[in-house]
């Protein structure tokens, strides 16, 4: 399931999309310090998710479907919108945990879903010190809930300065629940104000190191610094691993790239030829912006996958970043 290309285009010229991230409302029932969203009110309804893939899925590639916030439980239609994707997608439900109990009936009828909870602390103090609330023996109660209902439920946590000493008790709340872990930390992004979070470059390295020697690798989502990493979007034939939708319907075509400059359309007002035309374009400049000499002189992101992911540009300098995009609008 891709993206289908209308008959004024050769079949060199199709767009692939592996998978989706619909962020499907920015209302939340926490404050936490890392969180760039604001609570616009806006969302995404069933309909809208419903006719978008209708409109571009017509060549069996996406298979995966990310159902995500805000907080998605909020959302007042988020049973329809589960049960319309039932059975078509893999599809993972990213939640703070807290409302999971509301909900227990239609998710144990749901087939090929998997349940995310965030738990961004290992006990009351450090949970309250991220989330500005007191939801951790909530969170851990319905994951437990969750696993006894039949349903697959992992953690994700977002490690920080604070608590990058202390990561073991993390797979130690993993191993007593008997619930997966994946540990993501948090990066320096100049857009995340939480200055006290962010795990500074030689710890994080430090990090990596011990997770390789203590062979913790379950436990770990990716790896910054993993030469294997390659963009998709720079190939001949652009490809979408991530689409990103925003809860007001714009697209991007990574999860990293959520810049003005990179939006695809809308898809509230799908316009194919435009958004593949668009992502040609961005294939390009990306390319430009990877093998300018003010890159080069940079060297940042050679520290990061294979040197050829713009979006890590984000964990160096977002000012940087940003400066290279404006080059290219007065191009």
């Amino acid at each position: 399931m891709g993206i289908y290309i209308p008959t004024i285009f050769s079949k060199k010229m199709s767009l692939i999309v592996k998978s989706i991230v619909f962020d499907i409302t920015d209302s939340c029932n926490m404050r936490c310090k890392h969180c760039y969203k604001k609570d616009t009110g806006e969302v995404l309804s069933s309909k809208d998710i419903e006719k978008f893939l209708s409109y571009i899925d017509n060549s069996n590639t996406i298979k995966n479907i990310v159902i995500s916030g805000g907080e998605p439980l909020l959302h007042e239609d988020i049973r329809g919108i589960l049960l319309m994707l039932n059975g078509k997608y893999n599809i993972r439900l990213n939640t703070n945990g807290i409302l999971l109990d509301k909900y227990i009936d239609v998710l144990s009828h749901m087939t090929m879903l998997k349940i995310q909870i965030s738990l961004d602390g290992y006990d009351d103090n450090t949970y309250y010190a991220v989330r500005n609330c007191n939801g951790f023996e909530k969170a851990i109660y319905n994951a437990i809930l969750c696993r006894e209902n039949g349903l697959n439920v992992c953690f994700r946590t977002t490690l920080t300065q604070t608590t990058i000493d202390n990561y073991i008790k993390f797979i130690e709340i993993s191993k007593k629940t008997k619930i997966p872990l994946k540990i993501k930390p948090m990066v320096n992004i100049e857009s995340i104000k939480a200055e006290e979070l962010h795990i500074k470059k030689e710890n994080l390295l430090s990090w990596y190191d011990e997770i390789e020697e203590q062979k913790y690798y379950e436990f770990v989502e990716g790896n910054l610094f993993n030469d294997n990493y390659e963009c998709s979007l720079i190939h001949d034939k652009p490809i979408i691993s991530t689409m990103y939708v925003t809860n007001n319907g714009n697209m991007f075509p990574c999860i990293a790239l959520q810049n003005e400059f990179f939006k695809l359309g809308n898809i509230k007002n799908v316009d194919l030829e435009k958004m593949y035309k668009r992502m040609i374009e961005l294939r390009n400049i990306i390319k430009r912006i990877l093998n300018s000499s003010e890159c080069e002189k940079c060297g940042y992101r050679k520290n990061i996958g294979n040197g050829k992911c713009i979006a890590s540009c984000l964990y160096g300098s977002e000012n940087c970043f940003n400066n290279m995009i404006k080059m290219e609008y007065y191009k």
